[in-house]
């Protein structure tokens, strides 16, 4: 859940601090009652696995472009 609210960046409103931001516990806590009332559990838990598909299949495209990379690199140093 707390994946699904950073993503959807539903504390970014609460932020403190002009060089390192933080948020206040008794925020973090409003935020994510708000969240659990607005949604019941089971759209929760498909969010979060959906997030989940997205960030893996994120992850394969950065290691295909990190090949690519390499295979340019590869051909022009042959």
């Amino acid at each position: 859940m707390y994946l699904s609210l950073k993503t959807d960046q539903y504390f970014s409103y609460y932020l403190k601090g002009s060089v390192i931001p933080f948020i206040c516990i008794s925020d973090a806590k409003k935020v994510i009652n708000e969240a659990l009332q607005n949604n019941q559990e089971q759209q929760w838990k498909m969010k979060v696995e959906k997030l989940k598909k997205i960030n893996a299949f994120e992850e394969n495209l950065k290691q295909q472009l990190s090949a690519i990379k390499q295979l340019k690199i590869a051909l022009l140093r042959s």
